[in-house]
């Protein structure tokens, strides 16, 4: 019964969360709670020419490491009287014979002596093992003492038990550097010198990946630079906040394991309440506006968030919920927002957000994707050519000639015709399968999983090749033709 529910448990797990070979990795390892004894039990099962390639099946024997009972010594056990006209043959095993010893028993064949006594060894053993399941206990509640390593979640996450506790999203990340020696500004790509952004979360990460990158700025002549990360992230639906201190240069900023880091700004909690009433907002834009998305943001007073708005987002406006801002915008001037009040954005250039009230401001951005609204319209009018055309789209290109020919020509007529046409046929697909049977869909599944298998024993292979190689991971993966960071699927936009 508990490893049913437990294979219904991960299965659900990989269904609903993208985590992985986790799920199916936990499924196989639910093998230690079996009987000791259950390999050798389905390999009795094999063939018997394959049995020469396996181990041999011996029975325990016993250990000079471990303690036995009196019982299982037997020391008033009588020994078999042995003939004495038996002979010692060549070649062949000869039976162990048992004495013995006071409460001890010597097993001839393996020289080992059962003790039924507790020796100073194993009480070291038994010492050891208990430190070592109280340290266990004990890390995941250590966070007053390892306070280097807290963020706006208290210890060293990471523990199995806080997996998928906390949902993130970051929404920007800025680092700049100084060269002190000129006093000339510049701007870096935030993963310039990092394959993953798992160290903007983490206080201690960013204080080695502020060392890597003043390593890396002395190739550049610049060898006196001051660098400033500012991050924006949302833990569990919250605003989107910064999570270090712009103003701080962290390669002089002080860092220890034990001590609380000073550069590291705390989560609004008292802005936590809002949480409800942004879903309430997001729901009631969504339902009254086509295409319109929002982006939540909280800042501490003092502060001032500097935002670049791109072209291809349209109708963009900012609106204040808490506190008061002032807004700078290139070619318009200033202008101070209480809350309820909004103001229109332009795209295309900078604009800055100061926090000028006592307490933080809260503020949202209202703005249309015209890039993914176009997109949608494009598709829409190549899926009425293709209605009007009398043509089927399921599962991509048909071999029918003459279909081919039409959809060529359809393809010269319409730009990234190409492009819609694959999103096209996987909108289709994904409406299939919504109606197909149940033999159906789990043949589907099981394809899907062995894909996942068989990308990820290739990772694996391209992993082992970069580590002894040296060759970078991403440079591998670009030169056998798998895109590094590109999805396996198409993605769909927002309708």
């Amino acid at each position: 019964m508990a490893l049913f529910f437990c294979t219904s448990f991960h299965l659900m797990n990989s269904l609903i969360f993208h985590i992985g070979m986790f799920p199916w990795v936990m499924i196989f390892t639910q093998a230690i709670f079996f009987h000791a004894d259950w390999p050798w039990k389905a390999l009795a099962h094999l063939p018997s020419w394959m049995k020469m390639f396996l181990p041999e099946n011996d029975l325990p024997k016993p250990s000079a490491h471990c303690i036995y009972t009196k019982e299982e010594i037997k020391p008033d056990e009588p020994l078999p009287a042995a003939p004495s006209h038996s002979k010692k043959k060549k070649g062949r095993p000869i039976a162990s014979e048992t004495k013995a010893v006071g409460d001890s028993k010597v097993t001839q064949d393996s020289a080992v002596v059962m003790k039924d006594k507790v020796l100073c060894k194993h009480k070291m053993a038994a010492v050891c093992t208990v430190i070592y399941l109280l340290c266990q206990c004990f890390l995941p509640y250590s966070h007053f003492i390892t306070k280097g390593y807290n963020n706006w979640t208290n210890g060293l996450y990471g523990y199995s038990w806080d997996m998928m506790v906390h949902s993130w999203s970051t929404q920007h990340v800025k680092i700049t550097f100084i060269n002190k020696d000129i006093d000339e500004e510049g701007y870096l790509d935030p993963n310039a010198w990092a394959s993953s952004s798992r160290w903007q979360a983490h206080a201690d990460m960013v204080k080695q990946y502020a060392h890597c990158i003043g390593r890396r700025l002395h190739k550049y002549n610049i060898t006196n630079p001051a660098i400033y990360i500012d991050v924006w992230r949302s833990m569990n639906g919250r605003f989107q906040q910064r999570m270090f201190d712009p103003r701080v240069d962290i390669l002089t900023a002080e860092w220890s394991p034990f001590h609380e880091v000073t550069w590291k700004m705390p989560l609004l909690t008292d802005l936590t309440d809002w949480r409800t009433k942004m879903n309430e907002i997001e729901n009631e834009v969504f339902s009254s506006m086509n295409h319109t998305e929002a982006v939540f943001v909280a800042d501490f007073p003092g502060l001032h968030l500097e935002n670049y708005i791109e072209t291809d987002l349209g109708n963009v406006s900012l609106h204040v919920l808490h506190g008061e801002v002032t807004v700078e915008q290139e070619d318009i001037g200033n202008m101070t927002l209480q809350p309820n009040e909004y103001i229109q954005i332009k795209p295309g250039a900078f604009h800055l957000v100061h926090t000028i009230s006592f307490v933080p401001s809260s503020y949202m951005y209202l703005y249309v994707n015209t890039t993914n609204v176009q997109l949608q319209k494009n598709i829409s009018e190549l899926e009425e050519k293709l209605t009007a055309l009398n043509l089927s789209l399921t599962s991509g290109y048909d071999s029918n000639v003459e279909y081919s020919a039409i959809i060529k020509k359809l393809v010269e007529e319409t730009p990234e015709s190409d492009r819609y046409l694959r999103i096209l046929a996987q909108r289709k697909q994904l409406q299939a399968q919504k109606t197909v049977g149940l033999l159906a869909a789990l043949q589907l599944f099981i394809r899907k999983k062995l894909g996942m298998f068989t990308n990820s024993l290739y990772m694996l292979g391209q992993a082992f090749v970069s580590i002894t190689t040296g060759v970078p991971m991403q440079t591998l993966l670009n030169t056998t033709g798998h895109v590094y960071g590109a999805a396996d699927e198409v993605s769909l936009p927002d309708i």
